[in-house]
């Protein structure tokens, strides 16, 4: 690497060290620059992320599969997830959430108009990040209403994972003893939660037997159906709601009046920026330690 590189690839370190979140705004006093402006500092930053011969994946595997090589736990959750920028782009996320964090597998950004999306856009995603599972561990997709797609769980279930994806009000339900049901006409009490087990979804699409766990919040009042390969219990909701941790991790969103090609310059770079909120992320899993294990280890030794 260049020494120019290096100089500035230490400095973005101590820069994230400093603030202690992925943030250029935030960094960009930390970093040394002949421009008077932080407008300049900023430009400089994303000029080194978006630098052809940074290989994102070819230096997150190694982080990554350390970091989950030696995992403990009996379940390992994976949370998936979209955000939109502008009405124009949507970044698809793909990260295991373990005490309280999100730890990045995958990501992609698109040009796409809506936060929904078709499962041949994340397709590639799953079968890229089952690569850098463990063995032997079980491992659990938690997904938004977004992700209902019957070939998404055919496809995980493939892999040899397990799901909970929550399910929209109006998605159709069978059930061998009532027929057809839709979730939003279920009348439930504040509350109160009842399961469904074996029952088949969509009405030109039949996919199942799958099983269904209806709940209506005490507080609000609000509905919440989540389907799931496994026999639904209580617990199935405390397992879905281990999805938001990926929302914390949110990456930082650019202003409301940045322009829109400035601000997909922004998304193109966002990819390289979110690697160091993952460098930060698996550095409490694997302790500073692995962490320079890792680091002294060249790629031929990987």
């Amino acid at each position: 690497m260049h020494l120019g590189h290096l100089t500035t690839c230490l400095w973005l370190v101590a820069a994230l060290i400093q603030t202690g979140e992925v943030s250029l705004t935030k960094w960009v006093k930390y970093v040394p620059c002949r421009g008077q402006y932080a407008q300049s500092r900023q430009r400089r930053i994303r000029r080194w992320l978006g630098h052809s011969r940074i290989n994102v994946h070819r230096l997150s595997k190694p982080i990554i599969q350390a970091a989950l090589a030696t995992w403990e736990d009996p379940c390992l959750y994976v949370s998936l997830d979209t955000t939109q920028f502008w009405d124009e782009y949507c970044l698809i996320r793909l990260a295991v959430v373990h005490r309280g964090r999100a730890l990045p597998l995958a990501w992609r950004v698109l040009e796409h108009a809506s936060a929904t999306v078709a499962f041949s856009e994340y397709q590639e995603m799953l079968t890229h990040a089952a690569r850098y599972l463990p063995q032997g561990v079980k491992v659990i997709l938690l997904a938004d209403r977004g992700f209902i797609h019957t070939d998404a769980m055919s496809a995980v279930r493939r892999l040899g994972w397990h799901y909970r994806i929550r399910l929209k009000g109006n998605t159709w339900l069978w059930r061998s003893t009532g027929g057809w049901i839709q979730p939003n006409t279920v009348h439930l009490a504040l509350g109160e939660v009842r399961c469904y087990h074996n029952v088949k979804l969509h009405k030109q699409q039949w996919y199942g037997p799958v099983h269904v766990i209806f709940g209506r919040n005490n507080l609000n009042g609000e509905l919440w159906v989540v389907v799931s390969d496994e026999p639904t219990t209580i617990q199935t909701f405390q397992e879905y709601g281990l999805r938001f941790d990926i929302e914390i991790s949110q990456p930082e969103y650019p202003h409301k009046h940045l322009r829109v090609d400035a601000g997909f310059a922004w998304l193109r770079t966002m990819g390289q920026s979110w690697s160091y909120s993952l460098l930060s992320n698996y550095r409490d899993v694997l302790g500073d330690s692995g962490m320079r294990a890792i680091a002294g280890t060249s790629p031929r030794q990987r």
